[in-house]
């Protein structure tokens, strides 16, 4: 059995661990080179979904750009 404190200093871990991992998830989406001329749908695939970052930027490559963006 652990103590509180080790149990406390577990979940803070746990919880840095999954702040990080969301932000790199998000900044890889957002800076993908498939994300340019998409920034809408690369904004709304990065916040409001759980989708890994491969798949999002699958998704935005298979996406046509906005006007005016040169592909």
């Amino acid at each position: 059995m652990i103590s509180r404190d080790e149990h406390i200093a577990a979940v803070a871990a746990a919880q840095q661990e999954g702040a990080t991992e969301a932000r790199t998830r998000i900044r890889a989406i957002l800076t993908c080179e498939a994300a340019k001329g998409r920034e809408p749908m690369a904004r709304s695939l990065a916040l409001e979904t759980s989708m890994p970052a491969e798949d999002a930027e699958r998704v935005l490559a298979a996406m046509p750009c906005t006007a005016g963006v040169a592909q």
